[in-house]
């Protein structure tokens, strides 16, 4: 606490973003007394801290590599009431247009 320290802003889609947090959940054969149990409908989201923790350590390691810094990959933090800190400013994200269907060589 209460030293400086270098920010780096991490651009993600937020339907993306939220696949990560939550995955759906599935039905799974409950025993309820019969022979082959009973189907228990979906159950509510719930994390999936690997799925989540892939995505984190990818992105990490990609900002060692572009910037040439070394990150701790561990302790990290997702906030839970806020998308950010401080201001953010606004983002322009180009995507080439490319066609649909491409010919490759050979």
């Amino acid at each position: 606490g209460g030293r400086g320290c270098t920010a780096y802003d991490v651009v993600v889609n937020s339907g993306f973003f939220r696949t990560l947090q939550v995955r759906l959940g599935t039905g799974q054969v409950g025993g309820s007394g019969g022979a082959l149990g009973a189907l228990t409908p979906p159950g509510p989201p719930q994390a999936d801290p690997l799925y989540l923790e892939f995505f984190l350590t990818v992105a990490m390691e990609g900002l060692s590599d572009k910037y040439g810094v070394e990150l701790e990959l561990t302790g990290w933090r997702v906030l839970r009431n806020r998308k950010f800190l401080g201001s953010i400013s606004a983002q322009n994200i180009r995507a080439q247009p490319r066609p649909h269907i491409q010919e490759l060589p050979g």
